[in-house]
């Protein structure tokens, strides 16, 4: 009797043991999940806020969900491209102090080398900066001594050119190892096509661009090499400005794969009196001719055009 109630027992421990191992294992589960759950919070929550042009708020989600996934390097380089559009707000408004302050922070939670190299542009960009202003202060007085207000306004012209924005540099950059003196302009407006076609990697983002948006949206594609249709559309028509053509970028709603309309950007470019589509991301994806074409031939209707967008340097 005792034999059998001690195999008894037995049962029992291990009948409890078993309970309380699956209590345990269902609260890590619901826990793991918590944590993916707040991950894809944060995430969601930082790229929002980069579209919206919110750089410190995007950064400190990013800085969330790597204290979720400290191991997740997509985190990392998501915060690297917050960074050098937070820098790239900064030098629009000249504070090159601050950008070079942002940098070094960046840096230092990263360790990107592409924020190492940004720390060296920002530098230069002051320093062209300053020689450049006061090339242009010297123009000024001259012009406001002679009392000639075209002079003034020639030289305040000349003194903005002499500036080169990260875009305008790494446009040039491309653009110089791509193309040769003895290729047609078709040649080379082709070239720069097929350079986003090779180079560049579809990442699907949701965001309605507002603002002044294009020359960020381009920089980004040009240096990461990743983006969306308006991110495309921008990256070439900025590379299309850099051969000496009249480019934007239109946006509007396309036939979506699955039925109704979907959001998209392409590349207008002026040729002769004419406004022609150029769309690197519809044949990057579709793997079919999106190269000069109107909007009687494009390959996918309806294409409904609702905006147009400068691209500036």
């Amino acid at each position: 009797m005792k034999a059998i109630m001690q195999k008894k027992d037995i049962w029992i421990f291990l009948a409890t043991a078993a309970v309380l191992a699956m209590a345990a294992a269902v609260g890590f589960g619901a826990a793991q999940a918590r944590k993916a759950q707040e991950y894809r919070e944060h995430m969601a929550a930082a790229e929002r806020c980069l579209a919206g042009a919110e750089y410190e708020q995007a950064i400190a989600e990013y800085e969330a969900a790597l204290r979720l996934e400290p191991d997740d390097g997509a985190v990392g380089q998501a915060m690297v491209l917050a960074y050098l559009a937070q820098t790239q707000s900064c030098l629009d408004e000249a504070e090159f102090e601050k950008a070079d302050n942002i940098l070094q922070t960046g840096l230092e939670r990263t360790g990107a080398v592409v924020l190492e190299q940004r720390i060296q542009e920002v530098r230069k960009l002051k320093q062209e900066k300053e020689e450049a202003e006061k090339a242009a202060q010297k123009a000024l007085i001259a012009a406001k001594e002679e009392g000639a207000e075209e002079a003034r306004q020639e030289a305040e012209r000349k003194a903005k050119e002499e500036i080169a924005t990260p875009l305008k540099q790494c446009v040039t950059q491309i653009l110089a190892s791509i193309v040769t003196n003895d290729m047609s302009a078709e040649e080379k407006l082709r070239a720069a096509y097929q350079y986003v076609l090779d180079h560049t990697s579809y990442k699907r983002t949701y965001e309605t661009p507002e603002g002044d948006w294009t020359e960020g949206y381009a920089l980004q594609l040009l240096t990461t090499g990743e983006g969306n249709c308006f991110r495309y559309a921008a990256a070439f028509a900025s590379l299309a400005k850099g051969l000496g053509y009249q480019a934007r970028v239109a946006t509007g709603q396309i036939r979506a794969a699955r039925g109704g309309l979907t959001p998209h950007g392409w590349t207008e470019i002026l040729i002769g009196k004419e406004w022609y589509i150029f769309d690197p991301d519809m044949e990057d994806a579709k793997k079919q001719d999106y190269y000069w074409k109107t909007y009687e031939n494009y390959p996918v209707k309806p294409l409904n055009k609702e905006k147009e967008w400068s691209v500036e340097f």
